[in-house]
Protein backbone atom coordinates (compact mmCIF):
# COMPACT_ATOMS: atom_id res chain seq x y z
CA UNK A 1 0.00 0.00 0.00
CA UNK A 2 3.11 2.40 0.63
CA UNK A 3 4.38 1.72 -2.99
CA UNK A 4 1.15 2.40 -4.64
CA UNK A 5 0.33 5.26 -2.43
CA UNK A 6 3.77 6.68 -3.17
CA UNK A 7 3.43 5.96 -7.15
CA UNK A 8 0.20 7.94 -6.96
CA UNK A 9 1.63 11.04 -4.98
CA UNK A 10 4.46 10.82 -7.60
CA UNK A 11 1.89 11.24 -10.33
CA UNK A 12 0.20 13.78 -8.92
CA UNK A 13 3.48 15.81 -8.24
CA UNK A 14 4.34 14.88 -12.20
CA UNK A 15 1.11 16.46 -13.30
CA UNK A 16 1.39 19.26 -11.49
CA UNK A 17 4.69 20.03 -12.80
CA UNK A 18 3.74 19.47 -16.39
CA UNK A 19 0.59 21.61 -16.07
CA UNK A 20 2.79 24.93 -14.18
CA UNK A 21 4.84 27.44 -15.04
CA UNK A 22 7.78 27.54 -12.83
CA UNK A 23 8.35 30.86 -12.81
CA UNK A 24 4.83 32.00 -11.51
CA UNK A 25 2.94 28.96 -10.11
CA UNK A 26 0.79 29.81 -12.34
CA UNK A 27 -0.94 27.04 -15.05
CA UNK A 28 1.10 27.12 -18.69
CA UNK A 29 -0.05 27.72 -22.03
CA UNK A 30 -0.20 24.21 -22.69
CA UNK A 31 -3.08 23.40 -19.55
CA UNK A 32 -4.85 27.00 -20.95
CA UNK A 33 -5.66 25.45 -24.03
CA UNK A 34 -6.98 22.80 -23.04
CA UNK A 35 -8.64 24.69 -20.32
CA UNK A 36 -10.40 26.61 -23.02
CA UNK A 37 -11.36 24.23 -25.36
CA UNK A 38 -13.25 22.42 -22.01
CA UNK A 39 -14.98 26.34 -21.49
CA UNK A 40 -15.90 26.57 -25.11
CA UNK A 41 -18.21 23.40 -24.66
CA UNK A 42 -19.32 24.69 -21.34
CA UNK A 43 -20.36 28.35 -23.06
CA UNK A 44 -21.75 26.27 -26.17
CA UNK A 45 -23.66 24.42 -24.03
CA UNK A 46 -25.29 27.42 -21.57
CA UNK A 47 -25.57 29.59 -24.71
CA UNK A 48 -23.28 32.10 -22.58
CA UNK A 49 -20.51 33.91 -23.02
CA UNK A 50 -16.74 34.21 -21.84
CA UNK A 51 -13.71 36.92 -22.52
CA UNK A 52 -9.99 36.91 -22.22
CA UNK A 53 -7.94 39.26 -20.62
CA UNK A 54 -4.38 39.28 -22.04
CA UNK A 55 -1.71 41.84 -20.02
CA UNK A 56 1.32 42.35 -21.68
CA UNK A 57 4.59 43.17 -19.57
CA UNK A 58 6.31 46.17 -21.87
CA UNK A 59 10.12 46.06 -21.88
CA UNK A 60 10.59 42.34 -20.25
CA UNK A 61 13.29 41.59 -23.12
CA UNK A 62 15.19 45.21 -22.16
CA UNK A 63 14.38 44.19 -18.60
CA UNK A 64 16.36 40.88 -18.83
CA UNK A 65 18.93 42.09 -21.30
CA UNK A 66 20.04 45.42 -18.90
CA UNK A 67 19.65 44.03 -15.35
CA UNK A 68 19.55 40.04 -15.78
CA UNK A 69 16.81 37.47 -15.73
CA UNK A 70 16.77 37.25 -12.34
CA UNK A 71 15.24 41.19 -12.60
CA UNK A 72 12.98 39.75 -15.31
CA UNK A 73 11.70 37.13 -13.08
CA UNK A 74 11.28 39.76 -9.72
CA UNK A 75 9.23 41.54 -12.38
CA UNK A 76 6.94 38.24 -14.13
CA UNK A 77 6.88 36.92 -9.96
CA UNK A 78 5.41 40.36 -8.90
CA UNK A 79 3.01 40.32 -11.53
CA UNK A 80 1.50 37.17 -10.89
CA UNK A 81 1.24 37.68 -6.85
CA UNK A 82 -0.63 40.91 -7.61
CA UNK A 83 -3.13 38.57 -10.07
CA UNK A 84 -3.61 36.16 -7.61
CA UNK A 85 -4.47 38.50 -5.21
CA UNK A 86 -7.57 40.19 -7.46
CA UNK A 87 -8.53 36.94 -9.39
CA UNK A 88 -7.40 34.01 -7.06
CA UNK A 89 -10.56 31.84 -6.87
CA UNK A 90 -12.97 33.61 -8.89
CA UNK A 91 -11.37 33.73 -12.40
CA UNK A 92 -8.71 31.17 -14.18
CA UNK A 93 -5.08 32.92 -14.50
CA UNK A 94 -2.30 31.48 -17.01
CA UNK A 95 1.32 32.27 -17.94
CA UNK A 96 0.64 32.73 -22.01
CA UNK A 97 4.12 33.70 -23.21
CA UNK A 98 7.66 34.88 -22.01
CA UNK A 99 5.93 38.47 -21.38
CA UNK A 100 2.50 37.75 -21.29
CA UNK A 101 -0.52 36.77 -18.61
CA UNK A 102 -4.09 35.64 -19.55
CA UNK A 103 -7.15 35.93 -17.16
CA UNK A 104 -9.99 33.63 -18.04
CA UNK A 105 -13.68 35.15 -17.52
CA UNK A 106 -16.32 32.64 -17.51
CA UNK A 107 -19.90 34.21 -18.29
CA UNK A 108 -18.68 37.52 -18.99
CA UNK A 109 -19.68 39.68 -22.17
CA UNK A 110 -17.26 41.66 -23.92
CA UNK A 111 -19.07 44.86 -21.66
CA UNK A 112 -17.84 43.15 -19.34
CA UNK A 113 -14.45 42.31 -19.92
CA UNK A 114 -13.37 46.04 -20.79
CA UNK A 115 -14.28 47.13 -17.46
CA UNK A 116 -12.09 44.53 -15.90
CA UNK A 117 -9.66 45.07 -17.98
CA UNK A 118 -9.59 48.79 -16.84
CA UNK A 119 -9.73 47.63 -13.47
CA UNK A 120 -6.93 45.51 -14.27
CA UNK A 121 -4.82 48.30 -15.42
CA UNK A 122 -5.37 50.67 -12.55
CA UNK A 123 -4.50 47.66 -10.13
CA UNK A 124 -1.63 47.26 -11.92
CA UNK A 125 -0.12 50.65 -11.72
CA UNK A 126 1.01 50.65 -8.37
CA UNK A 127 3.52 47.95 -9.03
CA UNK A 128 7.06 49.08 -8.61
CA UNK A 129 9.82 46.12 -8.35
CA UNK A 130 13.13 46.20 -6.20
CA UNK A 131 15.66 47.19 -8.61
CA UNK A 132 13.00 47.49 -11.53
CA UNK A 133 11.22 50.42 -10.88
CA UNK A 134 7.77 50.61 -11.99
CA UNK A 135 6.61 48.33 -14.37
CA UNK A 136 4.24 48.90 -16.89
CA UNK A 137 1.43 47.37 -19.08
CA UNK A 138 -0.84 46.78 -21.50
CA UNK A 139 -4.00 44.99 -21.76
CA UNK A 140 -6.52 43.80 -24.95
CA UNK A 141 -9.45 41.82 -24.46
CA UNK A 142 -12.10 39.36 -26.84
CA UNK A 143 -14.86 37.32 -25.96
CA UNK A 144 -16.42 34.49 -27.25
CA UNK A 145 -18.59 34.09 -29.11
CA UNK A 146 -18.71 37.75 -30.28
CA UNK A 147 -15.50 38.15 -31.71
CA UNK A 148 -14.95 34.24 -32.74
CA UNK A 149 -16.20 30.97 -32.18
CA UNK A 150 -13.10 28.48 -32.23
CA UNK A 151 -10.22 28.99 -29.61
CA UNK A 152 -7.54 29.31 -32.61
CA UNK A 153 -9.41 32.59 -33.82
CA UNK A 154 -10.38 34.04 -30.93
CA UNK A 155 -6.56 33.70 -29.80
CA UNK A 156 -5.41 34.77 -32.64
CA UNK A 157 -7.49 38.17 -32.76
CA UNK A 158 -6.66 38.36 -28.88
CA UNK A 159 -2.78 38.86 -30.33
CA UNK A 160 -4.01 41.25 -32.70
CA UNK A 161 -5.80 43.12 -30.48
CA UNK A 162 -2.76 43.45 -28.13
CA UNK A 163 -0.65 44.69 -30.86
CA UNK A 164 -3.18 47.69 -31.19
CA UNK A 165 -2.21 48.36 -27.48
CA UNK A 166 1.45 48.31 -28.07
CA UNK A 167 0.81 50.88 -31.42
CA UNK A 168 -0.89 52.89 -28.81
CA UNK A 169 1.67 53.69 -26.18
CA UNK A 170 1.84 52.57 -22.18
CA UNK A 171 -1.30 51.16 -20.63
CA UNK A 172 -3.58 50.96 -23.55
CA UNK A 173 -6.34 48.66 -23.42
CA UNK A 174 -7.47 47.12 -26.89
CA UNK A 175 -10.46 45.13 -27.83
CA UNK A 176 -10.95 43.44 -31.27
CA UNK A 177 -13.60 45.99 -32.12
CA UNK A 178 -11.44 48.90 -32.26
CA UNK A 179 -8.55 46.61 -34.18
CA UNK A 180 -11.22 46.36 -37.09
CA UNK A 181 -11.75 50.36 -37.36
CA UNK A 182 -8.41 51.13 -36.44
CA UNK A 183 -6.10 53.27 -39.11
CA UNK A 184 -4.38 50.65 -40.22
CA UNK A 185 -0.79 51.82 -40.54
CA UNK A 186 1.39 51.09 -36.99
CA UNK A 187 -0.64 48.25 -35.33
CA UNK A 188 -0.67 46.09 -39.05
CA UNK A 189 2.99 46.93 -39.14
CA UNK A 190 3.68 45.78 -36.10
CA UNK A 191 0.98 42.78 -37.15
CA UNK A 192 3.29 42.13 -40.28
CA UNK A 193 6.57 41.33 -37.75
CA UNK A 194 4.23 39.19 -35.14
CA UNK A 195 3.00 36.93 -37.55
CA UNK A 196 5.44 34.32 -37.29
CA UNK A 197 4.97 34.46 -33.03
CA UNK A 198 1.53 34.22 -33.74
CA UNK A 199 0.99 31.69 -35.86
CA UNK A 200 3.72 29.30 -33.55
CA UNK A 201 1.02 30.50 -30.54
CA UNK A 202 -1.88 29.24 -32.18
CA UNK A 203 -0.32 26.15 -34.19
CA UNK A 204 -0.94 22.42 -32.89
CA UNK A 205 1.89 21.32 -34.80
CA UNK A 206 4.99 19.95 -33.58
CA UNK A 207 8.05 19.54 -35.48
CA UNK A 208 9.77 22.56 -37.03
CA UNK A 209 9.58 22.11 -40.84
CA UNK A 210 5.91 21.64 -40.70
CA UNK A 211 5.30 25.06 -38.43
CA UNK A 212 7.67 26.55 -40.60
CA UNK A 213 5.53 25.81 -44.08
CA UNK A 214 2.53 26.80 -42.37
CA UNK A 215 3.98 30.47 -41.67
CA UNK A 216 5.28 29.87 -45.41
CA UNK A 217 1.80 29.27 -46.52
CA UNK A 218 -0.03 32.22 -44.46
CA UNK A 219 2.78 34.94 -45.94
CA UNK A 220 2.05 33.70 -49.67
CA UNK A 221 -1.82 35.14 -48.62
CA UNK A 222 -0.91 38.76 -47.79
CA UNK A 223 -0.55 41.83 -49.46
CA UNK A 224 2.16 42.94 -47.85
CA UNK A 225 6.21 42.90 -48.22
CA UNK A 226 8.03 41.35 -45.47
CA UNK A 227 11.27 42.63 -44.77
CA UNK A 228 14.56 41.12 -43.65
CA UNK A 229 13.98 41.71 -40.14
CA UNK A 230 10.62 39.43 -40.29
CA UNK A 231 12.84 36.62 -42.15
CA UNK A 232 15.75 36.74 -40.12
CA UNK A 233 12.69 35.93 -37.41
CA UNK A 234 11.36 33.54 -39.57
CA UNK A 235 14.78 32.20 -39.62
CA UNK A 236 15.50 32.06 -35.79
CA UNK A 237 12.77 30.30 -35.10
CA UNK A 238 13.27 27.71 -37.46
CA UNK A 239 16.73 27.42 -35.32
CA UNK A 240 15.41 27.15 -31.92
CA UNK A 241 12.65 24.62 -33.21
CA UNK A 242 15.83 22.20 -34.69
CA UNK A 243 17.59 22.43 -31.42
CA UNK A 244 14.11 20.97 -29.61
CA UNK A 245 13.79 18.37 -32.32
CA UNK A 246 16.81 16.92 -33.42
CA UNK A 247 14.56 14.36 -35.31
CA UNK A 248 14.74 17.57 -38.19
CA UNK A 249 17.54 19.41 -37.27
CA UNK A 250 19.36 21.55 -40.10
CA UNK A 251 15.39 21.19 -42.21
CA UNK A 252 13.42 23.42 -40.75
CA UNK A 253 16.38 25.97 -41.86
CA UNK A 254 16.43 24.95 -44.94
CA UNK A 255 12.84 25.60 -45.69
CA UNK A 256 12.91 28.86 -44.33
Amino acid sequence: LNILFGNELEIKEKYHEAITDQNTGLINSDELLRELNHIQIEAKVANSFFSLIMIDIERLKDINLELGFVAGNLVLSQTARYLKRLYGGIYDIARYSNDEFVIVLRGVDQNGARLEAEKLKKYLSNISVLGVGTVDYNFSFVTFPTHATSISSLLTIFEQAMLLSKSRGKSQVSGFDEVQGAPKDRWQQLLAGAIPEIILKKSNLKTGPEIIENINQYLDKQKYTYNADVLDSIQSLALALDAKDSYTEGHSKRVS
